[in-house]
């Protein structure tokens, strides 16, 4: 099954990039878009605008049926041979308020607060028995540093820590007996601290983005009742497709390592049953989930995100016996406070720039193709570092595509040119300092034109593209901030210093 799931993997990579739909829009900037996050189950996978306040609620499901040594099935009635009673099935929901705060454009702080409810059905020769638990998980805290973030590639590292809030003792009735302590799997926390190291790298163009996490979750130490839960690494490779401004697909294959329990919890007989042996717990995990994003850029639910995937198994090899998974789903809801760059959707798409010039859907040939009206060619310099020509007449229209449409009559408002720009951002319209490598920037004389050939982008400030000129030297002094297509505005730190 793992054969094959890799090969609609690689299947997919490779038609994805050759099958433009007529509904893409030009190559963005960092702009929102459906897939500008990662897939549903991917944690810290992006950095979060400095000033802005988002806040996400997930919900996981994960089922398990079969019991596994290794790769091979094996039956319950062998189990019970070695253990009083043998695990059916597990579930296992987690439901997760996620807040993250950009205190810079290279620092931003996430909070995850889950809530666990855990069920497991067991039987002996005479009985079948269920049993679930529930309550606080351990709330996890991370800081999430950029190294990189130069469209087309952005990449961050984080570090997390997992407190111990959720309970590491929890009691129940979990067969025809009295209460007792419940085996390692039914509790909310693991009852000892974790560091959460990752690393993600994300590279987008027009149609979609392809990423890679790894990750890790590692124990300092064993809890109050002598044991830990064993430490897991992680990766994910994610690709994602852009159907249109509101909805794209994903495809994600995900691996996960962990180790068995160390230690054991005294109040635990091991031959209970698997769930109660502390080294039938570990091992290797493949999974390949399936997604759906959907962002809205306008209307009531403007800036909000919708996401869900489908996790499927592709391969399992455990330390058993052990139930292996058997389908999950997860799905997420986020939205942000603050100013997040939220640009309305273009009414129709504009073909990509490299063409040279802003077109639009060519209309029906006339009978006599009529020669094209007059103007002169402007070149403008945008946001994404390219340039697009237009024509301007001697009355001062602009005309655009090559059949040279005045802009009004091509949908004025409607023709949107791509990239993020300053126009209209409080930040901007307020004249407030632009912060930098740490350093702010103040505003130096008046609006510009510029050609991109002189332009090399360095950085960003609230999704807005940050630009010195191809001779500078680090550390810079002038940057150009793109105010609207063409026009450009000089900001200097030697500005800020001397009104410092």
């Amino acid at each position: 099954m793992i054969r094959s799931s890799l090969t609609g993997l690689l299947a997919f990579a490779l038609i994805v990039p050759s099958t433009p739909l007529a509904a893409q829009v030009a190559t963005s900037d960092w702009s929102p878009r459906p897939d500008s996050h990662a897939p549903a189950g991917v944690v810290a996978d992006r950095l979060t605008p400095a000033g802005v306040l988002n806040a996400r609620f997930q919900l996981t499901h994960h089922s398990f049926h079969d019991l596994v040594i290794g790769r091979e099935e094996i039956a319950p009635v062998v189990v019970l041979q070695d253990w009083d009673y043998a695990p059916l099935s597990a579930e296992r929901q987690t439901a997760v308020a996620e807040v993250s705060y950009g205190v810079a454009s290279w620092l931003s702080l996430m909070t995850r607060i889950p809530v666990v409810r855990s069920e497991v059905q067991l039987a002996n020769q005479n009985e079948i028995s269920t049993t679930s638990t529930s309550g606080l998980g351990d709330v996890e805290v991370y800081s999430l540093f950029g190294l990189h973030d130069i469209w087309p590639v952005r990449a961050h590292v984080a570090a997390g820590v997992s407190i111990p809030t959720g309970p590491a003792d929890q009691r129940g009735v979990l067969t025809g007996g009295g209460e007792s302590v419940l085996p390692y799997a039914l509790q909310s926390g693991a009852g000892t601290p974790a560091l959460l190291p990752s690393a993600t790298l994300v590279t987008e163009n027009e149609y979609g983005t392809v990423g890679f996490q790894a990750g890790g979750r590692y124990y300092l130490g064993q809890n109050d009742r002598e044991w830990a839960p064993g430490h897991l690494f992680n990766a994910n490779v994610f690709m994602q497709y852009r159907f249109n401004d509101w909805m794209g697909g994903s495809l994600r294959v995900e691996y996960t390592r962990q180790s068995d329990i160390s230690g054991a919890d005294a109040g635990l007989d091991p031959f209970v049953s698997p769930l109660h042996f502390s080294l039938a717990s570990g091992g290797t995990r493949v999974r390949v989930p399936i997604g759906v994003n959907v962002y809205f850029a306008e209307g009531a639910l403007q800036g909000n995100r919708l996401q869900a995937e489908l996790l499927v198994p592709a391969h399992s090899a455990l330390n058993g016996p052990q139930l292996r998974e058997s389908w999950g789903a997860s799905v997420s809801w986020g939205f942000s406070f603050g100013g997040e760059r939220q640009p309305a959707a273009p009414a129709r798409a504009l073909a990509p720039i490299q063409r040279g010039e802003v077109d639009r859907p060519a209309p029906a040939a006339p009978a006599e193709e009529a020669p094209a009206p007059a103007g002169t060619p402007v070149t403008l310099c945008l946001a994404t570092g390219e340039s697009v020509t237009v024509y301007r007449t001697a009355d001062g229209r602009t005309l655009v595509g090559a059949d040279r449409i005045p802009l009004e009559e091509a949908g004025g408002a409607d023709v949107v040119f791509p990239g993020s720009y300053a126009q209209g951002e409080r930040w901007f319209v307020e004249d407030e300092a632009v912060e930098f490598e740490e350093r702010d920037f103040l505003r130096s004389g008046g609006e510009r034109e510029l050609d991109c050939a002189d332009l090399v982008r360095v950085g960003s400030f609230n999704a807005v593209p940050l630009f010195v000129t191809r001779t500078a030297e680090a550390p810079y002094e002038l940057l150009y901030v793109p105010v609207r297509p063409g026009i450009w505005q000089l900001y200097s730190a030697e500005l800020a210093r001397v009104r410092g």
